[in-house]
């Protein structure tokens, strides 16, 4: 058990002001007391500011910053830069923890540098209810990050809780509006990390209508771009797999990401993202 391990959570939130209040009573709630919240108003133009401050004012332990919009990898990195726990968790506005998730987490996963527990779904009227593919320990590990994400898994981001040396080198890109998730957890697993899981649904994760992951154009958009700043990260080894993800993911969707591309082609990741859709030809 790591007595006295102190923890970050990071909450950005950019006009989610419904639903803050309930992202910061499940840490309010946690069974582990060693806690901060950093809360970052990503330029919010709701009643984010009014929520976060009534918590802050409440109990000093959450913290609140506001920023320009700049998106949502932006406003994590901010949390990063004020985080001074020995631990990173990170949890989006909508979104929901265990009250067991820091405790249980801390307690299982003694050394591991990552800590990841299973999640459940949730909706507006409370009702929850666990994904038909669970996650287990075998995923974990870059080969399958890198060749199966959003095909045959995905992790939701708060249901890891990272050591903070984890995050020493790594920042989220802020050129991407969706997928950034899936290139930090390729950075992370480029290194060398111990993991540990925990077969527990202890992320509690919104399903919202209309949300951002929901949004195919701005997905599609985004995994083009991903797949050029991706490719100029991999080792030479993983070159040749990695072009078999782009032919079996993009093959489906060709004609929009044409389509994205004749609309923006000054960037060097959407002409990289192009070179394999000519290929894919």
């Amino acid at each position: 058990m790591n007595e006295g391990g102190k923890v970050s959570v990071i909450v950005p939130c950019y006009n989610q002001g419904k639903y803050l209040a309930d992202a910061l009573q499940s840490i309010y709630g946690q069974t582990w007391q060693n806690w901060e919240a950093i809360v970052i108003n990503d330029g919010s133009t709701d009643n984010t500011e009014v929520v976060a401050l009534e918590w802050a004012n409440k109990d000093s332990r959450f913290k609140y910053f506001y920023k320009a919009n700049g998106g949502l990898s932006s406003a994590r990195n901010k949390g990063l830069d004020e985080a001074g726990g020995a631990y990173i968790q990170f949890l989006d506005a909508d979104d929901k923890l265990d009250s067991r998730k820091l405790e249980d987490s801390l307690e299982e996963g003694g050394d591991a540098d990552v800590i990841i527990s299973d999640f459940a779904m949730f909706n507006s009227e409370g009702i929850v209810q666990r994904p038909s593919t669970l996650l287990n320990k075998s995923l974990f590990n870059f080969e399958f990050i890198l060749t199966s994400w959003d095909e045959k898994f995905f992790i939701p981001i708060h249901c890891a809780l990272f050591k903070a040396a984890v995050f020493e080198d790594i920042r989220f890109n802020e050129t991407l509006k969706a997928r950034e998730d899936w290139l930090m957890w390729l950075q992370v697993y480029l290194k060398p990390v111990k993991t540990a899981y925990i077969d527990k649904p202890f992320a509690l994760y919104r399903s919202v209508a209309g949300s951002m992951s929901q949004d195919r154009r701005l997905m599609n958009k985004n995994l083009v771009v991903a797949y050029g700043i991706i490719y100029k990260l991999l080792p030479d080894e993983y070159r040749e797999m990695f072009f078999q993800k782009v032919v079996s993911s993009l093959g489906s969707i060709i004609a929009e990401t044409e389509e994205l591309l004749l609309r923006t082609r000054q960037s060097k990741s959407y002409r990289l993202g192009n070179f394999f859709v000519r290929r894919l030809k």
